[in-house]
């Protein structure tokens, strides 16, 4: 139900919309409002590090939740001139004190703005601030508002609006939005993160990644236990579980089902952004969810399977991008044809617009994607030997 509030920051914001005041204050800074994860962070870096760059006279000013602030500081190779600030978006958009607050803080910070991939929240932000150029880049996901709430939005919040294709991957749309700004991209190949000293002794281990930002995501725990019994029996090396620790409880489960525990060693919550990076980075192999992980494992150039739902096909992978080495290692991802591919079911609603009926059982049953449960033990174990064909511990 909206809340009346609600109701106030969007009145408030569609009012503002229509001044369009700058102080000095402002023309020496630009504002990225980032309302996404970890794994967007990363395979945005890019884009980010070419808008700085493009603008070195510039401060840019890139506002994230508090984590992303503190992963980007620990992880993310960036300019001189970009600081990440902590925003909470979701409150932004309910609590009309907090969005009077940080409007107040911003409002008049930028000389331009910059929405890289807009959402409804983006939208109203950039509506309440005033600055020179307010340029976007359409979301990627179907939302729950209105369409034509949307829309009234957009036009009220940007002076320029871009708009990709549906099928482009992002790591090309970034290039495209560069392109369309006129900004020169540092690098036209994949992200790249700081390397990270080893703190895992082994020599050699795998890491598997079974979380992700919905259980919508999330390959069945039983399967992985599975997966986890075939590395250790067939290559003889420790697994290492990495995670949140809202995924403690899967870690757990997962474990009950492996034969050798003494090959498990668990870090679901228990590692910093540095550890999480380490680890990754160092592994012969991670095999994880559609999640933050495969990102951070591209970012290193090191092998990596994902198990992916057909939930949003060609968004993220397959991996693709203009112009790549073909030397670069990529993301393997194994994605189950359906279809009802593109259905962009995403956690936090009831699914009732899911249009397969079978899916939105299986996922009040199981909490997965059907297209993610429908994948096999035995391709990915397939998926495993092939990409350990030429490693050290083949």
């Amino acid at each position: 139900m909206i809340k009346i509030s609600q109701v106030r920051i969007f009145i408030s914001a569609l009012l503002r919309a229509k001044r369009s005041e700058i102080t000095d204050a402002g023309k020496n800074k630009i504002i990225m409002p980032f309302h996404f994860s970890i794994g967007d962070i990363v395979v945005a870096s890019v884009f980010i590090e070419s808008v700085a760059e493009a603008y070195c006279d510039k401060e840019v000013i890139v506002l994230a939740k508090k984590g992303i602030c503190k992963f980007a500081e620990d992880a993310v190779p960036l300019s001189g001139n970009v600081s990440f600030e902590p925003f909470d978006f979701e409150r932004y958009s309910v609590e009309y004190g907090y969005y009077k607050s940080m409007t107040a803080r911003y409002s008049d910070k930028a000389d331009m703005i910059i929405a890289y991939n807009s959402t409804p929240v983006i939208d109203i932000f950039t509506a309440s601030c005033y600055a020179r150029k307010k340029m976007g880049m359409q979301r990627l996901f179907h939302v729950k508002w209105p369409m034509g709430v949307v829309k009234l939005l957009e036009h009220a919040a940007y002076t320029d609006f871009y708009i990709p294709d549906d099928s482009t991957m992002m790591l090309e749309r970034n290039m495209e939005f560069l392109e369309y700004l006129k900004i020169p991209a540092v690098n036209r190949g994949f992200p790249k993160l700081k390397s990270m000293p080893r703190f895992i002794e082994t020599e050699h281990y795998v890491v598997i990644a079974p979380g992700a930002s919905t259980p919508v995501k999330c390959w069945p725990a039983d399967h992985w236990g599975d997966v986890i019994n075939y590395i250790i029996s067939r290559y003889k090396v420790e697994v290492h579980i990495c995670g949140s620790s809202d995924e403690a409880e899967t870690e757990e489960r997962i474990i009950s089902n492996v034969t050798d525990r003494t090959m498990v060693k668990a870090h679901c919550g228990k590692l910093n952004f540095t550890e999480w990076c380490s680890l990754i980075q160092h592994a012969d192999l991670l095999v994880t969810n559609d999640s933050a992980p495969v990102h951070i494992r591209a970012a290193y150039g090191k092998k990596n399977l994902c198990i992916c739902g057909a939930y949003e096909p060609g968004v993220m992978f397959p991996y693709r991008m203009r112009n790549i080495d073909a030397n670069v290692q990529v993301p393997e991802a194994i994605i189950v044809d359906m279809p009802c591919a593109g259905c962009s079911v995403r956690g936090g609603r009831d699914f009732s617009d899911v249009p397969n009926e079978e899916c939105r059982g299986t996922i009040k049953q199981h909490g997965c994607a059907l297209c993610v449960e429908m994948i096999e033990v035995a391709e990915v174990r397939k998926k495993i030997d092939e990409l350990m064909k030429d490693s050290a511990i083949s």
